[in-house]
């Protein structure tokens, strides 16, 4: 029996994608929330200097703008593209975003550092998500009809 749902027809990778999109925006939003309502007063708080104070605040800040940019970006992906480097670009910006965003955030909130070459290599992830989509573009209707890249 065919199902009504929209994303009924959606393979396990991108249902995966989907469910990580979620996770990422839902975290982000309230990541921003304590960000814009509680991190400054918990550094206060907790005897931070009002120098790093400013910049971890910053550098939240600059978690949650990235993570959600690039959770719409992984988000476009999963709706308009297909065959198997679909996967592939989403698989860069997923970890990119754990990686960079992740980071950043661990570093802000908990005063946390990643090893030096996390947030490089999250935003290198980056990067090659969003160069990933030019042959994503080159396959053009050719890859929603079936061929593969």
């Amino acid at each position: 029996m065919a199902s009504h749902l929209p994303n009924a027809d959606l393979c396990w990778p991108s249902r995966l994608f989907l469910v990580l999109s979620g996770v990422y925006g839902a975290v982000a939003v309230g990541l921003s929330a304590y960000r814009a309502h509680g991190l400054k007063k918990s550094l206060e708080t907790a005897g931070v200097a009002a120098e790093e104070i400013t910049q971890r605040v910053a550098n939240l800040g600059t978690a949650v703008d990235l993570t959600l940019l690039h959770t719409v970006a992984l988000l476009a992906v999963i709706a308009l593209a297909a065959g198997r480097l679909k996967h592939a670009v989403c698989l860069t910006f997923a970890v990119g975003i754990f990686l960079f965003g992740g980071s950043l955030a661990l570093q802000s909130v908990w005063g946390i550092a990643a090893p030096a070459w996390v947030p490089p290599a999250g935003g290198i992830l980056l990067i090659a998500g969003w160069l990933g989509l030019l042959p994503l573009a080159c396959c053009g209707a050719g890859a929603k009809s079936g061929s593969t890249c």
